[in-house]
């Protein structure tokens, strides 16, 4: 089969995937515009808004679900990140481990008392497996959050549970301070005890980070004397803190980017580093032995989120906000500063508004609130959280940019459905962002035209509210926020596809070829659901490009590649299901 077209006269264009023969196929074109943003408080395309989600003592969750059937604690779960993404958040630090505990499976750690009012008792489903699947479903980001040193609190005594707590299996490895339990950071043993928690959970789950709280002693009063004669070597003892805590932080990370280097690592640090002009109170540096900017320096951690918690000078806060932020910001060494914000006090959560305005103008890479329980209602999020944004790129992490997308854009009955396909094997995708415009190709570099992020497994949608007029971008997103380019895409009219349609005869498995413009149309027929595997050789019996390789519904189907995709040479076009092969032969001229 030859076609008049040459190559010099083919455009580039997108492969794209025709699911309905009772639609009509327009694939998104025309000339980006360039549109200035008209909020005055607006953010940027790339802003991390984060939320605490606390798990202790059923904060946040499970609340009225605590100790309730799996289904009314799922049922609240599942509502929790929806409200988040219909907020605009993009982040959700979820605490699976709270006090020596596990929100997951896991044969290190007990379960969570929380889940059923006893601690080791199995609840019969997996949250974080939910938990997971939940905010990558609102698209979004969601990072485990561990408490660290701090592994048991409120008074009680541990009660014995299989695995055993922490305390009770290593009682060696801790202390009391006060009504709490802390495990002494000076013990090598105990360190890479938590190190191995912390990478087996992420090993097992599909975490986008592990984020990191309680990484510091409790206090300067800590009794360690036992562990500092056995380790300290003679050191300064505050240097020997300092240093423990580094040395856990240090190993961590290097376990992590061995097995997912592509998984964020941040910390939430005490708010204060060092005291400075106009900011004086609890120092992490001196007081808790944090030392998070040689966290940064080394490029262990990918973020903090310091905890900012404080209002507004000009509203009565004794230190200095503006001031501490640009502390955190002007000592990032390159690295991500979320302000961490306290909506749980009243002279904070008063303010919250200014207080993002403060944190986007200092320049920090957005802001994170704590907690859930404290924001769902706040209505302040539709001014200052109006738009979508993507969470703050990771430039420095050491993974390829993403490949384009191909995408298509199908008008049914129902609304406009958006269908994407991604190279074979592209390892370096976490996300699908979608941008639409009104009557234009939208800019990618708008927020505002930022429709919906979908995580890597899906490659459809249904825009029930699409319009006519709305045109659509579909581009790829690597875990570190670098984002593909958006490919150009030609516009097919109903009319030109009816003729091919027309050709396919149901039910027998058919293919036909139809050429139109730059671009070649493939259709096939199912009589049934099918493992569908349709593909483009060279005259050598290589592969050129794989058009469709998913399961399929009965029906017409059409696929189609640009022409200048394909190379002046005899090719075939393969289609494989089950048992069934078919093969067509055709060519270009030169």
């Amino acid at each position: 089969m030859r076609f008049s077209k040459t190559v010099s006269e083919r455009k580039r264009a997108s492969l794209w995937i025709l699911l309905s023969a009772l639609a009509v196929l327009i694939v998104p074109c025309g000339t980006a515009m360039t549109q200035r943003l008209e909020q005055p408080n607006a953010s940027k395309k790339y802003e991390t808004r984060a939320v605490w989600v606390a798990t202790i003592f059923g904060l946040d969750w499970p609340s009225r679900s605590r100790g309730r059937p799996a289904a009314e604690q799922k049922q609240e779960l599942l509502g929790i990140f929806s409200d988040l993404g219909r907020q605009h958040f993009n982040t959700v630090y979820f605490q699976v481990r709270s006090r020596g505990n596990a929100l997951y499976k896991s044969s290190l750690e007990p379960w969570a008392l929380e889940l059923t009012g006893h601690l080791g008792q199995d609840p019969g489903w997996d949250p974080l497996a939910v938990a997971v699947e939940a905010a990558h479903e609102q698209g979004m980001e969601i990072h485990g959050w561990f408490n660290v040193f701090k592994v048991w609190g409120g008074g009680n005594r541990v009660p014995r549970c299989k695995p055993l707590h922490v305390a009770l299996a290593h009682p060696e490895w801790v202390k009391h301070v006060g009504d709490e339990i802390w495990i002494d950071p000076g013990i090598p043993e105990a360190r890479q005890y938590i190190v191995d928690v912390i990478v087996d959970c992420a090993n097992r789950y599909d975490l986008d980070g592990v984020h990191l709280d309680y990484i510091r002693y409790p206090g300067v009063s800590f009794n360690d004397r036992e562990s500092f004669r056995r380790y300290g070597q003679g050191r300064n003892r505050e240097e020997w803190r300092r240093q423990n805590i580094s040395l856990f932080v240090q190993e961590l990370s290097r376990r992590l980017r061995e097995t997912r280097p592509w998984m964020k690592i941040g910390a939430a640090p005490i708010g204060i580093y060092k005291n400075i002009e106009g900011v004086k109170g609890w120092q992490a540096y001196s007081a808790v032995y944090q030392d998070s900017r040689l966290w940064l320096r080394e490029g262990w951690l990918d973020y903090l989120a310091p905890q900012i918690y404080w209002g507004l000078k000009s509203k009565g806060s004794r230190i200095d906000v503006a001031a501490l932020a640009r502390d955190w910001f002007q000592n990032a060494a390159g690295r991500n500063v979320v302000a961490g914000l306290a909506a749980y006090k009243k002279n904070v959560a008063n303010h919250l508004e200014r207080l993002i305005d403060t944190m986007r103008v200092v320049g920090l890479n957005g802001q994170s609130f704590f907690r859930y329980a404290f924001i769902r209602t706040n209505g302040f999020f539709k001014q200052r959280y109006a738009v979508r944004a993507l969470p703050a790129r990771m430039s420095w992490m050491r993974l390829k940019p993403p490949p384009p997308v191909t995408f298509s854009v199908i008008r049914t009955g129902k609304g406009n459905r958006v269908e994407w396909k991604a190279p074979t094997g592209a390892q370096s995708i976490r996300w699908f962002v979608v941008y639409r415009g009104d009557g234009m190709k939208p800019d990618i570099n708008d927020p505002r035209n930022i429709y919906r992020t979908f995580f890597r497994d899906r490659f459809q949608f249904l825009d029930t509210s699409g319009l006519d007029t709305h045109q659509y971008v579909v581009t790829s997103l690597s875990p570190s926020g670098l984002e593909g380019p958006p490919e150009e895409a030609i516009p097919v009219p109903v009319s030109t596809v009816a003729p091919l349609l027309a050709r396919v005869y149901h039910p027998a498995l058919s293919i036909s070829l139809y050429p139109h413009g730059n671009i070649l149309l493939v259709g096939y027929t199912l009589s049934e659901r099918s493992h569908i595997n349709l593909r483009i050789l060279g005259s050598d019996g290589r592969e050129i490009v794989t058009l469709v390789d998913e399961e399929k519904p009965p029906g017409i189907h059409v696929a189609g590649i640009a022409l200048d995709h394909l190379p002046v040479e005899r090719m075939t076009l393969r289609l494989e299901s089950g048992s069934f092969k078919a093969n067509r032969d055709f060519s270009f001229p030169d």
